[in-house]
């Protein structure tokens, strides 16, 4: 015995309704009931663009106008699949994940469309966790900037774009002065103040094409993109200055801080290793002839 559509449609877990060419609602199965909280007799025969969802996105975009997947599915024929938020009935926001198919006669004519959504909570939790754990195995936990990986990725990236288009830049490399002494005389929690600190500092004083990374200990990296060496020194004197103005705060303690600097200019057939080192150098050069200075390499 053949089985109702209807029955099977139903029996769904997801949400599932139906429009027509006018995106009048001509089907609402229960679950669709049970996610949004409206029932059929309130749904069936108002049209989806009437906002009775209110589909929005993760930046609040609302989705019932000309940005609708159902409607573009409507006009183009293509299935799609996107995460979103619907409102429900009383009002508060639920994550779903939509499924846009259109509905077409026997001539291949498109007459209507039929849309399912289904609760996105636990997909959308995992996705952000999997983010977050992204976002902190390039980050460093005590300064928020980027870590030893962030750094290696950005240079691949710079390395790339110098090959590919020219596309020059520059690294620099700084290491906050007498930091041992600090640790020692005013304790670990002082000293991470500092760094923090520092690490603001650096974050205000770049440019948005800059990239700024904790080394490691109170070593810093600067990846910066420049015209000449003449710029990158420029760059490099700004921050030893701002560095210089910076007060940390600790424990009833207040500092001064400076910063000694290696800057080299990436050249055709660097790598990653040839830079630092480079950079590195210049900063051995700096401390051993007094820091809180610039070397250029």
């Amino acid at each position: 015995m053949p089985v109702d559509p209807a029955t099977v449609l139903a029996a769904l877990n997801e949400g599932v309704y139906l429009v027509d060419r006018e995106r009048r609602i001509t089907y609402w199965n229960l679950a669709a009931s049970e996610i949004s909280g409206y029932p059929a007799q309130e749904v069936v025969g108002s049209r989806c663009a009437d906002g009775i969802l209110n589909h929005v996105d993760s930046a609040g975009n609302q989705l019932c106008g000309e940005h609708c997947p159902l409607q573009q599915t409507m006009q183009d024929g293509v299935s799609r699949t996107v995460q979103v938020f619907l409102h429900q009935k009383d009002g508060r926001l639920r994550p779903v994940q939509v499924t846009a198919v259109a509905l077409t006669d026997e001539d291949g004519h498109i007459v209507g469309a039929a849309e399912t959504f289904r609760d996105d909570s636990a997909h959308r939790a995992d996705r952000e966790r999997a983010a977050h754990l992204e976002r902190l195995s390039l980050q460093d936990p005590l300064t928020g900037l980027g870590n030893r990986r962030y750094l290696d990725t950005c240079l691949a990236t710079r390395l790339r774009q110098l090959t590919a288009v020219g596309r020059r830049f520059g690294v620099l490399m700084l290491d906050l002065d007498h930091f041992k002494p600090v640790n020692d005389t005013y304790g670990h929690e002082t000293g991470d103040a500092a760094l923090r600190t520092l690490a603001c500092t650096l974050k205000l004083g770049v440019r948005p094409d800059d990239s700024v990374i904790r080394f490691g200990g109170e070593e810093f990296v600067v990846v910066t993109p420049i015209d000449d060496v003449d710029q990158l020194a420029m760059v490099a004197e700004r921050l030893r200055e701002l560095v210089r103005g910076t007060t940390v705060q600790a424990t009833g303690v207040s500092l001064t801080v400076t910063v000694s600097i290696g800057a080299t200019v990436a050249r055709p057939g660097d790598t990653a290793a040839a830079l630092l080192e480079r950079a590195d150098s210049g900063l051995l050069r700096a401390k051993r002839t007094g820091r809180d200075r610039i070397v250029l390499v």
